[in-house]
């Protein structure tokens, strides 16, 4: 149990740490100090240790997220923490507090453009960890979401769901599943022990599209589920996109349903998501600029906006 005193001594140690942390590496956007706002500042970090070790017992909890690296900036060590970094991983990963919050609080913080409230981020911290103690292990973020998981494993858990019906079974002697796409779209939904077929296909203008209808007309190895995905990177290759969806059709008997998804900027946006989360991390030399974030956002709901539509249902 965490009590007043020490609720106190949390607050007053990240306040102080995120001046420390600023002087090791400049982050003005979280910590909203600027080199200017250091001119007259006389306080060294000896001062400050002292101060906090005037403050901090070893019997004390501090309670923090992420504590080493405020441990790590004061050069101070304690051996009772409760570290909500570390309390609420999931995944094999941690997660920020801005999203622990938002989620499990429903509460936005972080959100000014001119550094991180320290007293702000010290309150979300001490409730996280309260309301842990108090509703155990329950309280915590929800397994895996859809994205997350291989398509195997999504499609094994609807068989299992119908384990009664014997032609549902997906597996290489019962014709399973087939997987037409791109090499990372391949490694990305179907793991290394899946029973399903797989066939690159980089994009649309590859000859390796024709093995779609292939696999929908073979009456030997028929698929139960066949998932393509097919890529027109050139403007020019849009005819080949309306050829390729008329064989399809063609092809698939009247008992096939089809489901064709178009997505667009999925390249662009899953870059610049992957840009994004390198240049926010605290060790990147780059920042991520406030231009930059409206160029991901206006990608990411590019991507969003999709059009779906059955085909070869009689």
């Amino acid at each position: 149990m965490v009590d007043a005193k020490s609720s106190e001594v949390s607050l007053f140690f990240l306040t102080l740490s995120g001046l420390l942390f600023y002087l090791y590496l400049s982050f003005t956007e979280y910590s909203g100090i600027s080199p200017q706002s250091l001119n007259d500042v006389l306080t060294s970090i000896q001062e400050v240790q002292v101060a906090l070790l005037g403050l901090i017992s070893k019997e004390d909890i501090i309670v923090g997220h992420s504590l080493e690296n405020d441990l790590h900036a004061l050069r101070l060590s304690h051996m009772c923490v409760v570290d909500t970094a570390v309390l609420f991983r999931s995944g094999g990963r941690k997660h920020a507090l801005r999203h622990l919050s938002s989620v499990l609080l429903k509460r936005t913080i972080q959100d000014a453009t001119m550094g991180h409230c320290s007293i702000e981020d010290a309150g979300a911290t001490l409730e996280l960890a309260f309301r842990r103690a108090k509703y155990g292990s329950s309280f915590k973020l929800q397994c895996k979401t859809r994205h997350e998981m291989h398509l195997m494993e999504l499609i094994d858990t609807v068989r299992k769901r119908h384990d009664g019906d014997q032609g549902f079974a997906v597996t290489r002697e019962k014709g399973g599943l087939v997987c037409i796409g791109s090499n990372s779209w391949i490694k990305s939904c179907v793991n290394a022990r899946s029973s399903a077929h797989t066939l690159i296909c980089e994009d649309i203008s590859c000859s390796t599209r024709n093995s779609v209808c292939a696999w929908i007309k073979s009456d030997l190895r028929k698929p139960n589920f066949l998932l393509a995905s097919i890529c027109v990177k050139e403007s020019n290759h849009i005819a080949l996109l309306d050829q390729f969806l008329n064989e399809v059709v063609k092809a698939a008997p009247p008992t096939t349903m089809v489901l064709v998804i178009f997505q667009n900027g999925y390249e662009k946006a899953h870059a610049l998501t992957e840009q994004r989360k390198a240049m926010k991390n605290p060790k990147a030399t780059l920042r991520w600029e406030s231009e930059m974030e409206l160029q991901w956002r206006s990608a990411i709901e590019e991507c969003r906006n999709c059009e779906a539509f059955w085909i070869g249902l009689r």
